[in-house]
């Protein structure tokens, strides 16, 4: 229970291989992904972490812990993203990406100037 709380990728990785030493397999993959809590990944999403799970083997086929925690940390939220928006998405930085309560709550701390906001949108109109 502690290293499920402390990190748990290499919980979720020891649950899933064949030994706390031994490399992912691929197949593996969706077992990892219900392990780490992320049951509701649509079919869609686990058919493309799958995919590309595959593009960061090995040539056995395999994946160290430590590539899939590189991979989980800095690359599978924006490529889920692609899957999701586009291609287009590649030039979206996930950090930038605020959901709407993020939103609300940075408007609340610093609001716009609504006098200069009105200016600005009349200016636009008569140019």
């Amino acid at each position: 229970k502690a290293l499920q709380k402390r990190d748990r990728i290499r919980w979720a990785w020891r649950a899933v291989a064949s030994n706390k030493h031994a490399p992912l397999k691929v197949e593996h993959m969706e077992d990892f992904v219900h392990r780490m809590g992320w049951d509701n990944m649509s079919r869609k999403d686990m058919s493309a972490t799958k995919k590309f799970a595959g593009e960061i083997t090995d040539e056995n086929g395999e994946i160290s812990l430590e590539v899939t925690r590189h991979w989980v940390e800095e690359q599978l939220a924006e490529r889920l993203l692609e899957v999701r928006v586009g291609p287009d998405a590649s030039g979206v930085n996930v950090d930038d990406v605020y959901s709407p309560r993020t939103w609300r709550r940075k408007l609340e701390e610093d609001p716009p100037d609504m006098e200069n906001v009105i200016r600005l949108q009349n200016e636009e109109k008569k140019g």
